[in-house]
């Protein structure tokens, strides 16, 4: 099934900060706690061991998470495993997508489970936990309410506000009803659709998130996490107090992001004075700090002074929210973690946090780039063969994959144009000697001549693409399955989409040949 590979820092990554870190650039070696390699990890590990991680309250919490649910041996013993101080956890989060999503919601998943199973081999006395860190307080429901799949958008359309998570999901399985696809008579789409809907007969989105997910990966050891949770959230105490009266995110995050832009990198994330949010009645609000002694949650009639905001902290602390700069602290203090695996976007923004983790004194994990993987049909390869395309040309641009295939440079006018500038340059000589006057009269004469080439050539290049037209429309054909409405297949298409073509067990067959330490995409042909 498997049939290419390359490079994601020539191929896929766009954002020179995560590229230069994938080519391990000592420029930015500062930002992170090393490249992922092995000595790295055996560093991080030496680090992370000496941080204290409440491990009983930690399986206490997901064993309660997990109640009612059918848990696979796997997925037991590794969670009953977080309580001993050899065992470490390899995470990867998400938001809530509906049925999963894009594609590359699987494949983060997928990624932690093959990096575990890859330590597990290096290092034979500890134990690797793959864990999917829900994204339950997350309120922006346009992000996670729809999915597409074979061309169509299907959306799930709700008016519920404030952590998504709490989302009642009520109007999901109706949707389920009019999707085409779950209703086919195959085995395939049976099993799948059963699977879906038992999901989303539960009361809320986490819940059926959690549930959708450990019948996806149960099998394979993966641990579902919501860290929504009071208890959880007490272990966060500390660090939320600085937070709210010291501002720590703005202080050494706005420093980081000095010395990136300094340097010429893209800073993806800009802190706040607070970096929290309030969760209460539905909604989740931004906290604002107005003075010294004043803070409020914006859109409402909350506010606090210093004792006051202390005391309601303490009171229910599962009420604040950490945003996109606080969540890795949270995640990395109530976690034994030693690998956060992600996307090129939340790398970078894992790359302006290192010195609020040193701040705070808690331990920053490895950062890998998540495996990336590209599905190809049967049909597009034939097409690509057909046009003597390798596939790695489906990442080229697509004027100049035309401008190949149509042999546009057979009519390009280089040579010609070379003669023209030279000839007139002999008149441009004989011209000055006369009139220097003249001149600007030759050379603009010269840009005349040249304008004219470039017009006929492009009239050749055009007869060219009519001429080659069924060419054009195949490549055309084949771009669209791989960048379709021209984004990369993963971040647009459901991996369900994929999961329905075939009778193989896709998650299993990605896992075999999934190493995010390799840093490749990996192109996959499916039947049609």
């Amino acid at each position: 099934m498997l049939i290419d590979q390359f490079q994601l820092s020539e191929s896929v990554v766009a954002d020179k900060l995560v590229k230069d870190y994938l080519n391990q650039n000592n420029a930015i070696k500062e930002f992170s706690h090393g490249f992922g390699n092995m000595e790295d990890f055996e560093r991080t590990l030496a680090n992370r061991a000496g941080k204290n991680t409440d491990r009983q309250l930690l399986v206490e919490v997901l064993s309660n998470q997990y109640n009612g649910i059918i848990t696979s041996a796997q997925s037991s013993e590794n969670i009953q495993a977080l309580a001993n101080a050899d065992t470490f956890t390899v995470t990867t989060g998400h938001q809530l997508c509906l049925l999963t999503g894009p594609a590359y919601f699987i494949y983060k998943i997928i990624s932690a489970i093959a990096l575990s199973r890859v330590l597990s081999a290096k290092f034979k006395d500890k134990k690797f936990v793959p864990v999917y860190w829900m994204a339950t307080e997350d309120h922006d429901s346009e992000e996670i309410n729809h999915f597409w799949m074979n061309g169509k958008k299907h959306e799930w359309k709700t008016l519920q506000q404030g952590a998504v998570g709490e989302f009642d999901t009520a109007g999901i399985l109706e949707l389920l009803d009019g999707i085409p696809e779950f209703s086919r008579e195959d085995v395939i789409a049976q099993d799948l659709s059963s699977i879906i809907r038992e999901a989303y007969h539960k009361s809320d989105l986490a819940s059926a998130t959690r549930h959708l997910v450990n019948a996806l990966f149960g099998h394979l050891g993966l641990v579902v996490i919501d860290a929504n949770d009071a208890r959880l959230k007490t272990l966060f105490l500390p660090q939320i107090k600085t937070e709210l009266l010291h501002s720590s995110g703005e202080k050494y995050v706005s420093s980081t992001n000095a010395k990136l832009d300094a340097s010429g990198y893209k800073v993806q994330v800009h802190p706040r004075a607070v970096n929290l949010f309030y969760k209460t009645d539905g909604r989740r609000s931004r906290i604002e700090k107005v003075s010294a002694d004043h803070w409020k949650v914006l859109d409402s009639d909350i506010v606090w002074n210093q004792d006051g905001l202390i005391k309601e902290l303490d009171e229910f602390p599962e009420r604040f929210s950490p945003n996109v700069i606080m969540r890795p602290l949270y995640q990395e203090t109530i976690l034994p973690n030693i690998a956060y695996v992600g996307g090129p976007g939340e790398l970078a923004y894992w790359l302006q946090l290192r010195s609020l983790f040193e701040a705070e004194g808690i331990s920053f994990p490895q950062l890998i780039l998540r495996d990336s993987f590209l599905f190809l049909s049967e049909k597009s390869k034939a097409r690509l063969d057909k046009l003597g395309l390798k596939r790695d040309a489906i990442f080229q641009d697509k004027n100049e994959l035309i401008r190949s295939i149509v042999n546009a440079d057979q009519v390009a006018l280089l040579n010609e144009k070379s003669k023209m500038t030279e000839l007139f340059k002999t008149i441009e000589l004989r011209a000055a000697e006369i009139d220097s006057t003249l001149v600007g009269s030759v050379q603009s004469e010269l840009q005349k001549s040249l304008n004219v080439l470039e017009v006929l050539e492009k009239k050749m290049v055009k007869a060219l693409k009519l001429k080659e037209e069924n060419k054009i429309n195949q490549l055309t054909k084949v771009l669209e399955e791989c960048f379709p409405d021209g984004v990369p297949q993963e971040r647009h298409d459901n991996f369900f989409q994929f999961q329905l073509s075939t009778s193989i067990n896709l998650i299993d067959e990605l896992v075999e040949v999934a190493n995010p330490l390799d840093k490749t995409i990996k192109i996959l042909l499916v039947s049609n």
